[in-house]
């Protein structure tokens, strides 16, 4: 079994992308110390990513990954996952670890985690396409949208991307509506093209856009820049002091939030590990 490491698990959690993560996603999750890392689950939705993975101070291969999979192995769930996921966030980008990493058959992603600060101004974004409307969601047949949007966006034709969804934004809109969150989207001609969330800290004047989506065929207009940019204007006036954003690593979004004035804060890495189910018992 892997060594207990530092950090305490305190300090683990409240690393910039596992903290605001905390209060960003939907549903209840919940976080389960243990002896130097965090095994997390998620009630509403035990299938997902979020309800069976490992919170780590460290790669995953410093200490063995065949070890953290035993402990991942050991930890009561209700469903019987086809992945285990391991996370964790680094200062520094983790170099052995992608290296690593690209010797197996696992997949890693590699996110960057960013922040933008009521006192450091956005830029400008370049003008966007005539009409375009940015405005908090209103009223069930654009939340539906919403959700239709999401699903196309992250999965295509995919029913388990479609389902995913559908749950992450049905419970987003529990808490919007709850006033723990916004949920804009961008119309061009009357249509949804884009929306986003942005899920407030409970503890204090801080927020973290979750879910940016824009239509497949929409990309390249600036719709999701002026998206952005109207949100945290909003949230700013509205007295919030700093929002954080997640994109892979080197992807066009990253670039955009780059772009757009989001400072770089850490490396945010997951990496997914196929597992064979449990054998049924004999007999």
């Amino acid at each position: 079994m892997p060594r207990d490491t530092p950090p305490s698990i305190a300090a683990l959690l409240a690393r910039p992308a596992h903290r605001t993560l905390r209060y960003a996603m939907p549903g209840a999750r919940l976080h389960h110390p243990r002896a130097g890392y965090v095994a997390t689950e998620e009630p509403e939705n035990p299938g997902s990513a979020f309800g069976h993975r490992l919170v780590l101070p460290a790669s995953p291969f410093v200490a063995g990954l065949d070890a953290w999979l035993a402990r991942w192995r050991a930890e009561p769930r209700a469903a019987q996952p086809k992945r285990a996921y391991f996370v964790w966030e680094t200062a520094d980008r983790d170099v052995a670890a992608e290296a690593r990493a690209a010797d197996t058959p696992h997949t890693l992603y590699v996110l960057r985690v960013r922040r933008i600060d009521a006192d450091r101004p956005l830029s400008r974004p370049p003008p966007g396409p005539p009409g375009l409307e940015c405005r908090p969601l209103r009223g069930e047949a654009e939340w539906r949208a919403a959700q239709a949007l999401s699903g196309a966006a992250f999965g295509g034709d995919d029913p388990a991307h479609a389902a995913f969804a559908r749950w992450a934004v049905g419970s987003r809109r529990i808490r919007v509506e709850a006033g723990q969150g916004v949920d804009w989207g961008a119309w061009l001609d009357g249509r949804l093209v884009a929306h986003c969330g942005l899920m407030f800290d409970p503890a204090g004047p801080e927020a973290r856009f979750q879910d940016v989506a824009a239509h497949p065929g929409f990309g390249g207009r600036k719709i999701v820049s002026n998206l952005l940019v109207a949100v945290a204007r909003r949230f700013f006036a509205d007295g919030g002091r700093r929002a954080w954003m997640l994109a892979d690593v080197d992807s066009r979004p990253d670039r955009i939030y780059a772009a757009l004035g989001f400072a770089p804060e850490s490396w945010f890495y997951e990496l997914g590990v196929a597992v064979a189910p449990p054998e049924a018992p004999p007999g």
